[in-house]
C-alpha cells in the first residue's frame, strides 16, 4: 500500500509566487525600506512600513528564502534582525539617478556572480541594473503570470 504525499508546488509556481512577493516589495518600498533603515526585526518592519507584524513576519521569511535578505545573527530566533545586502539594493531599487546607489553599484559589479537565481531574472549583465529595472520588472511579471497558467 503506497502512501499518498500531498504535492508540493511546481517550480513555476513557487517562482511566481516569490515574483510576486518581490513585485510586491517594490511596489510598496519595502526595499527601500530595508536600504535605509539597515538591519530591522519583523515588529520595527511593520512599523516602518503600516502592516501588521504577522504581515511583515510573513514577508521577510519570503525574502529570505528567496536569498534576497540575509539574518544579522542565524541564531536569535524569531526575533531575528535582517538586512538588504547592499550589492542587491540596485537591481530592487528604482535609484536611476541617485548618487545613493553608487557604492551598492560598484558591489554588485564585483559580485554580480553571487547573485541569488531570482535576481538574475530581474537583471542581467547587458544593462545598468538600476536604469532598468522597469524591464527587470516586466520580466518579472512576464514570468510570473506565465508560471500562473
Amino acid at each position: 500500500m503506497s502512501t499518498a504525499i500531498a504535492p508540493s508546488p511546481t517550480v513555476e509556481i513557487a517562482s511566481s509566487d516569490g515574483y510576486a512577493s518581490i513585485a510586491r516589495g517594490t511596489m510598496h518600498g519595502y526595499y527601500r525600506v530595508l536600504f535605509e533603515s539597515g538591519p530591522v526585526d519583523a515588529a520595527a518592519f511593520a512599523g516602518f512600513v503600516g502592516i501588521t507584524v504577522a504581515e511583515s513576519r510573513r514577508w521577510l521569511t519570503e525574502q529570505l528564502r528567496l536569498g534576497l535578505l540575509r539574518l544579522v545573527d542565524p541564531t536569535s530566533g524569531e526575533a531575528a534582525e535582517v538586512y538588504l545586502p547592499g550589492e542587491f539594493a540596485p537591481v530592487l531599487i528604482d535609484g536611476r539617478h541617485s548618487g545613493e546607489l553608487d557604492s551598492a553599484r560598484r558591489m554588485l559589479a564585483q559580485r554580480a556572480d553571487d547573485l541569488p537565481e531570482v535576481l538574475r531574472t530581474l537583471w542581467t549583465e547587458s544593462e545598468h541594473p538600476a536604469e532598468h529595472l522597469s524591464r527587470g520588472i516586466a520580466r518579472l511579471w512576464a514570468r510570473m503570470f506565465a508560471a500562473a497558467r
